[in-house]
């Protein structure tokens, strides 16, 4: 699977993880061609628990992310706390190079903020 994890997080304060994404493309010419099974979603899980259990967020069709999207996702209870690690998950693909995916703006917020706490992912450890 494709997987894009975040470092460990307090998101004790957090109550919703807000993002950009996109799953493919509508264009002809990009080089992004679209999932070709409806089972090419994209998941998103949170864990706080070392990862030993994942908790499923949300699920995210391709149908509708074949452009840039911006989407908000109320964090539950078993989402937060001091040590929490938020994971975006492709289980199925067709192979390399085919239903990619992007995502960007990372933001994470408390209840009514406009105030955003951003995870860099350029400075994540490999």
């Amino acid at each position: 699977p494709r997987v894009l994890l975040t470092t460990d997080v307090n998101t004790t304060s957090i109550r919703s993880v807000h993002f950009t994404l996109r799953i493919g493309s509508k264009s002809v010419t990009s080089s992004c061609p679209p999932p070709d099974s409806l089972l090419e979603i994209v998941l998103l899980e949170a864990t706080c628990h070392g990862g030993v259990n994942w908790t499923l967020l949300e699920e995210f069709s391709p149908l509708h992310f074949q452009q840039p999207r911006s989407t908000t996702v109320t964090l539950p209870q078993s989402a937060r706390g001091p040590v929490c690690q938020l994971r975006w998950r492709q289980p199925q693909h067709s192979g390399h190079g085919r239903d990619v995916w992007a995502i960007d703006d990372i933001h994470l917020s408390p209840d009514g903020s406009t105030n955003w706490l951003e995870v860099e992912m350029m400075d994540m450890p490999d």
